[in-house]
């Protein structure tokens, strides 16, 4: 079987990890991002200490800047020469009452959940349609 690529966004704790894992397991190439650096580092040990880091890279990125999601789309097609898959696992989130709504904290959480995601959808799925078209 033809090596396959998943794209995780925040996979490197939680369920974007344990995705990422089980893919790994499975031989398929994966590429993590997030753009806490030590979550990063954190889980490229637990690859390694596993023996699933050779098919896996990791990134530090931030999905609300276009510019980081561009690098990780370039580095991710530059390691494994195209992507499959995407799992758009990122996010956060932010609860209060209505009425004490922290504006600029419910911003990022939508730049975050919503804008980032869009984004990072509409550079995958060029990548993942010219495949559909060269079949």
């Amino acid at each position: 079987m033809q090596n396959k690529t998943i794209l995780i966004s925040g996979g490197v704790t939680g369920i974007g990890a344990a995705t990422a894992l089980e893919f790994l397991e499975h031989d398929w190439q994966v590429s993590v991002f997030s753009n806490v650096k030590e979550n990063n580092e954190e889980f490229l040990r637990l690859a390694k200490s596993q023996g699933l880091a050779g098919g896996l890279l990791v990134l530090d990125a931030d999905i609300t800047k276009e510019k980081d999601l561009k690098k990780v789309v370039a580095e991710t097609k530059k390691k494994f020469k195209t992507i499959d898959v995407l799992f758009n696992n990122a996010g956060m989130g932010y609860f209060t009452e209505a009425d004490k709504v922290d504006v600029k904290k419910f911003d990022q959480m939508m730049e975050v959940n919503v804008i980032g995601m869009a984004d990072l959808t509409k550079q995958i799925i060029p990548i993942i349609r010219s495949k559909s078209k060269a079949r």
